[in-house]
């Protein structure tokens, strides 16, 4: 199901096996490892190839179902694939990145934003327990 308020969003059920989810959701990364990111927009912590990049690598070489899941995310195949369900022409120039993060229960968020011009598609896939409710919130926009 793809709507376009505020913008152009969409969720794919059950993305992922259920074993496959399982054995991604418990091996998350220890957020020890992760970098604190507090602006004016956001305060969410992060661990990727920009922000704690020896210990995100260490990670994804210790866990064999993450780099599976990073190399999918960062292939072509999946870029052309994401673009195609979404109608859009894959650009000549086009790159992924695929991080870790996460925001605190207590005072954790990302204010609505616009995006690089250059970015295309965000996709998030949330590790929750089963029981949990699990998404992103979208909200209307105010004049």
């Amino acid at each position: 199901m793809i709507t376009k308020v505020p913008f152009p969003h969409g969720m794919i059920p059950e993305f992922l096996n259920r074993d496959v989810y399982e054995k991604l959701r418990t091996t998350w990364p220890d957020e020890k490892d992760f970098i604190q990111m507090s602006a004016g927009s956001y305060n969410k912590l992060s661990l990727s190839e920009r922000f704690g990049a020896p210990k995100y690598y260490e990670f994804l070489s210790a866990y064999p179902q993450w780099k599976a899941a990073y190399k999918y995310f960062k292939s072509t195949a999946f870029r052309e694939d994401i673009l195609f369900r979404l109608g859009i022409p894959l650009p000549e120039e086009c790159t992924s990145r695929f991080e870790f993060s996460s925001m605190p229960a207590q005072g954790g968020f990302i204010r609505p934003h616009r995006d690089i011009k250059t970015k295309i598609v965000t996709v998030v896939l949330p590790m929750t327990d089963v029981e949990e409710p699990a998404g992103t919130d979208i909200y209307l926009p105010k004049q």
